[in-house]
């Protein structure tokens, strides 16, 4: 298999004095400080014996120092999410990091876990690695909703744009729209939902399927079909999320110019070759 695979990741699918780095076995009590000596980004992601432990852990820190949580969902072997790691290093970033949020990097594994996490705050599924999660402690409510897939690409960003956006999160908080009460806007966001969630059913089942061949890569074997399969899984992936949110956009923008029509006409997927 060539080589550039590796660098296809889950894109293609802290806070630190520098940012502070939790531990796996990290109580809220603890007082966490960043020793950006020390750190490496290659190996950011460590193992956990309960992610969602460290969640609380991360929210309940965040909560008692008024700053925000960032949830990092990715990998050791990912080159996204250790490019998302580098950047934290970066001293203008990390120094924002450490003002306003409490960082806690989540393993993922081989795609196994993780997806209870992106359900917790709203997300049906994780569409990439890393995927960054900017949560208010107090209510448990995900702030970058509008730039959660930006993440899974973080190799190829630039500083500023990384600078900007993290800076962007903590000093802007976004506001939900409030949905009027109009049934045609209310049924087509809706059938929307919908339809995102069935189609991140199957790539969390896709998971299951693809995850052990990546194992079995990194552990120096080529599964048959292990690059098609991959390949499958990142179409979905990333017309899924596209899709998404043309859709919404669209149907809202028919609803502010006055429409009555709020039909949706969704866009077909082909079958993975293993379903």
């Amino acid at each position: 298999m060539p080589r550039r695979f590796l660098g296809i990741c889950l894109s293609v699918l802290t806070a630190v004095s520098a940012p502070a780095l939790l531990s796996p076995a990290l109580s809220a009590a603890d007082d966490i400080r960043f020793d950006s000596a020390a750190f490496d980004p290659d190996t950011a992601f460590a193992p956990s014996a309960s992610i969602m432990a460290d969640v609380d852990a991360t929210l309940a820190i965040a909560k008692k120092e008024g700053k925000l949580a960032a949830l990092i969902l990715g990998a050791n072997w990912c080159h996204d999410s250790r490019g998302l790691a580098k950047h934290f290093t970066d001293p203008a970033v990390a120094s924002l990091l450490a003002k306003h949020y409490a960082v806690k990097f989540l393993d993922v594994g081989y795609l196994e876990k993780g997806v209870d996490v992106a359900n917790r705050f709203g997300l049906p599924v994780y569409y990439g690695t890393p995927t960054l999660l900017v949560v208010d402690p107090a209510t448990e409510t995900l702030l970058n909703k509008d730039n959660v897939y930006l993440w899974r690409d973080s190799y190829s960003m630039k500083m500023e744009d990384v600078r900007a956006s993290i800076e962007a999160m903590a000093t802007s908080k976004p506001v939900a729209e409030t949905v009027p009460d109009n049934p045609a806007l209310q049924d087509a966001l809706a059938s929307i939902d919908a339809f995102e969630e069935k189609h991140a059913r199957r790539i969390e089942a896709a998971f299951s399927v693809v995850g052990p061949m990546l194992k079995a890569y990194k552990d120096g074997k080529t599964p048959e079909n292990f690059e098609n399969y991959w390949g499958e899984l990142r179409e979905l992936r990333y017309g899924l999320t596209d899709d998404v949110t043309a859709l919404r956009q669209g149907v809202w923008q028919r609803y502010r110019a006055g429409d009555a029509d709020l039909s949706v006409t969704f866009p077909e997927y082909p079958a993975f070759s293993w379903e």
